[in-house]
């Protein structure tokens, strides 16, 4: 090939040489030597760039030299013909893109092989594709340079115009539309990471959604931008957003992205703590206005939620006071729910047992149905349940043994529905706290209230509380033993670490530290967070870590504690903040 090419070039040159001496025949020898150029070097292809009629053609064929090259080098941009090929034909091609003369065909050629260059010289006609309105007519150019700018960004190869333009068409395109091109767009985005985006983020999670309404600007709004930018808020950790995401929480429309922008709040807790205390206490005029939107005051319950998950003091104080002025049961016994998750202590317990007494019992179950035409059998009954269920799930995590009297008092002074309702999980709620001279009363119970489930559960239980009395470091070497199966196994370790955390201090808690990487069993491994949690009330970046550990484990098993496990790993970093 390459002497073809030499025995080609000396015949041209013969041929130039034989037509030099009459000077008629200057312009046929010129022609001569241009049908002989080397069609094979880049540099004759780069030089028919400037002509319009040789530009497509040239443009074609050096696009066909960039494919082979890459394709041959498996694309790498580093190997020398790659780099040297580049040298030759980013900058011109780049020229032609910038001039707008070149027609659509053209154009397309040169936007991919300046996004596929992933080379500097490319930015300003990379920045222009990107750039351009008509998202129809330059979608696959738009394409190419967003996808080329996402995998520079993460090679760590950024430019401000050219963040600033994967901005612009990120804010042009829709989803609805141009999904491919959408999702470049959105992974370009995610990729740049640029600190200008936070912002820009604010004021697109503003945006109002209408979802009565409908159509692809609101499905836009909650599929692709708002959602794209709560992530944006989240990897930048930018937290003059904390406002901003708090209204996509009260913002009832915006209620598929709430449990994204639930999570955002956990990792900005020092700001988002005072917006999220106003939104529940109702202090502040322009929340109010997203939470009169709200059917029967339903932000009450989201944000006492999210405020909850800080753990902090200034939300205890607004939860108290929320629930001293709340109307109904629902929102009574959503933000009771959430008392247990701050710092203890006794005016919380109070509250807590208070507003229990507020809320009505179980309500009766509904009629079965009709059985169906032809059917044997009506279908099941169902069982009533009531609303201060998951007020008993939670007691045991005041850590307060008190409450167990408390339990086993409600327990004997509820009545019909409410006692059929809630007699098994109060006595298990008893079983997991009591302290060991509550161990009669609570047998009593079992034996009154129970089924052999709570029975074997309390003899678990009994045994460990007879095992170590009030020693937290007793309580602590059991979560060291094998597990056994079924729920006497549970039981026995879920009451170490909850009477771990009864009877414990901050020695305590660095012990519990050390055995979160060894507790496999998910229910015990909450039970184990939840009392490392109580025993510190100002914070432990140390301990949270050592979840986010068993959380990756969580994960990798696919089961369902990992999600709580890594939110108190977020309060115990959240209440070392000042």
């Amino acid at each position: 090939m390459k002497s073809a090419r030499i025995l080609r070039l000396v015949g041209c040159l013969s041929l130039s040489l034989r037509a030099a001496v009459p000077a008629a025949a200057l312009v046929a020898s010129a022609a001569l030597l241009s049908a002989c150029a080397d069609e094979a070097d880049a540099r004759t292809w780069v030089k028919r760039l400037d002509d319009p009629k040789t530009r497509p053609e040239a443009v074609k064929r050096l696009t066909k030299f960039f494919d082979d090259a890459m394709a041959k080098a498996n694309k790498n941009r580093e190997d020398p013909q790659i780099k040297e090929l580049l040298d030759e034909i980013v900058t011109p091609f780049s020229t032609q893109y910038l001039s707008g003369t070149a027609d659509d065909a053209t154009r397309a050629d040169l936007a991919r092989v300046l996004a596929e260059s992933h080379d500097a010289r490319s930015f300003p006609a990379l920045a222009k594709v990107l750039s351009q309105t008509d998202v129809k007519k330059g979608e696959a150019d738009m394409k190419a340079a967003a996808t080329a700018v996402g995998d520079m960004a993460k090679a760590g190869k950024t430019d401000p115009k050219l963040d600033e333009a994967v901005w612009a068409a990120f804010s042009v395109v829709r989803s609805s539309q141009t999904r491919e091109l959408a999702k470049a767009a959105r992974d370009a985005v995610l990729a740049v990471k640029s600190p200008s985006y936070g912002p820009k983020c604010v004021a697109k999670l503003a945006v109002p959604v209408d979802d009565k309404k409908g159509g692809d600007d609101s499905h836009d709004q909650l599929t692709y931008w708002q959602p794209t930018c709560l992530e944006l808020v989240k990897e930048l950790k930018f937290a003059p957003a904390a406002r901003a995401v708090v209204g996509v929480l009260l913002s009832p429309a915006k209620k598929p992205l709430g449990s994204l922008a639930q999570s955002i709040l956990l990792t900005m807790p020092v700001e988002a703590e005072p917006p999220l205390a106003a939104a529940l206490t109702g202090t502040d005029a322009e929340l109010a206005q997203l939470e009169s939107t709200w059917d029967a005051k339903g932000y009450v319950a989201v944000s006492a939620d999210a405020l909850g998950w800080l753990g902090r003091p200034l939300g205890a104080r607004a939860a108290m006071a929320a629930l001293s002025v709340a109307d109904n049961d629902a929102n009574r016994a959503k933000i009771a729910e959430t008392l247990p998750r701050y710092p203890a202590s006794q005016a919380l317990v109070g509250s807590f047992t208070a507003v229990y007494g507020k809320i009505s019992g179980a309500q009766a179950a509904p009629p079965p149905a009709k059985p169906a035409q032809g059917a044997t059998t009506a279908p099941p009954s169902v069982e009533p349940s009531s609303p201060h269920l998951p007020l008993l799930v939670v007691a045991p995590y005041f850590f307060d043994t008190s409450l167990t009297d408390w339990l086993l008092k409600s327990l004997a002074s509820a009545e019909g529905r409410e006692k059929q309702a809630t007699a098994l999980v109060s006595l298990v709620s008893a079983i997991e706290l009591m302290a060991p001279k509550q161990v009669p009363a609570v047998t009593a119970a079992v034996a009154q209230y129970g089924t052999s489930r709570e029975t074997a559960m309390l003899k678990a239980a009994t045994e460990v509380t007879k095992k170590c009395g009030t020693d937290a470091d007793c309580y602590t070497k059991v979560l060291d033993e094998p597990i056994a199966p079924g729920p006497q196994g549970d039981t026995a370790a879920v009451k170490a670490a909850i009477m771990a955390g009864v009877y414990g201090t901050v020695a305590t808690r660095a012990e519990l530290v050390k055995r979160v990487d060894h507790v496999k069993d998910g229910g015990v491994r909450l039970a184990l967070a939840e009392a490392i949690l109580h025993l510190a009330p100002a914070g432990d970046p140390a301990a949270a870590d050592a979840l986010d550990r068993a959380v990756a484990r969580e994960h990798a098993a696919a089961t369902p504690d990992g999600a709580i496990v890594e939110k108190v790993a977020k309060m115990l970093r959240g209440r070392a903040l000042p």
